[in-house]
């Protein structure tokens, strides 16, 4: 699997810049189909699945009747449904996470709660050269490259309802300053993400024998410790989001 190359982190929070993210975002779904498909997976893209659009991205439609968000690829193992998100990206520098943005994550949740179809959610770092905050102190950054080194580049990820489960203070949500707007982005540790290729088997293993569960919650935590009844509202604002759009 070819480490994807992006542009170097240009200030100290380790913001990138979002030239050609589209471009590889894309080439990394392409070569996780590929790596699905050598195992005997069947796999479509959102796009050739899709129900609608939201804001020009892929949207499925629920049971219920909403509109949200598709993940990246629509697979299919001895019958059993399931869906495949993939990130390109770098782990945080400062904290020992990745994450998804929270508009994703409501989508995501909802389509394995109703649709009772799992989500294997995905990540590739960029290349360690690329990831390092380069005005960082030489000790943060000797942790982080052990760190990046347990995966060294190559794809890893788990079930979305193994990392809705984490232990305190994950998931962890905290309201980012991404593509000059501001968003919602939670975080998993990553501790609990695992090599794709290499336990790509117990995986599968783990789709046959998945249940959806009801002790699976959407519980969040904030840096702000923000309160329980306070992140349940925004997640109504997201989802009055989706219906204004789909009503459109």
């Amino acid at each position: 699997m070819p480490v994807n190359r992006r542009a170097k982190y240009v200030n100290h929070m380790g913001k990138q810049p979002k030239q050609d993210s589209v471009r590889q975002s894309n080439e990394l779904v392409y070569a996780i189909k590929k790596i699905l498909e050598e195992v005997g997976l069947k796999c479509q893209l959102a796009e050739e699945v899709k129900d609608g659009d939201i804001r020009g991205a892929p949207a499925i439609q629920l049971p219920d009747g909403r509109l949200v968000l598709a993940p990246d690829l629509y697979c299919e193992y001895k019958g059993r449904k399931f869906w495949v998100e993939v990130k390109d990206k770098c782990q945080r520098f400062f904290y020992e996470d990745t994450g998804i943005n929270l508009q994703e994550l409501v989508s995501f949740y909802d389509v394995q709660q109703q649709r009772e179809e799992p989500i294997l959610v995905i990540f590739q770092d960029d290349s360690l050269e690329d990831c390092l905050v380069e005005n960082a102190e030489t000790e943060k950054k000797e942790r982080y490259r052990i760190r990046w080194q347990k995966f060294g580049g190559k794809p890893y990820g788990n079930w979305l309802e193994n990392l809705l489960q984490a232990s305190f203070p994950y998931p962890l949500m905290s309201k980012d300053h991404s593509r000059g707007v501001d968003m919602y982005i939670v975080y998993f540790p990553i501790n609990l993400m695992r090599d794709l290729e290499a336990i790509l088997s117990t995986l599968l293993q783990d789709l046959k024998n998945f249940t959806n569960s009801e002790r699976v919650s959407l519980k969040l935590y904030t840096f702000s410790q923000m309160r329980e009844k306070d992140i349940r509202e925004k997640l109504k604002e997201i989802t009055n989001l989706y219906e204004r759009h789909r009503n459109r």
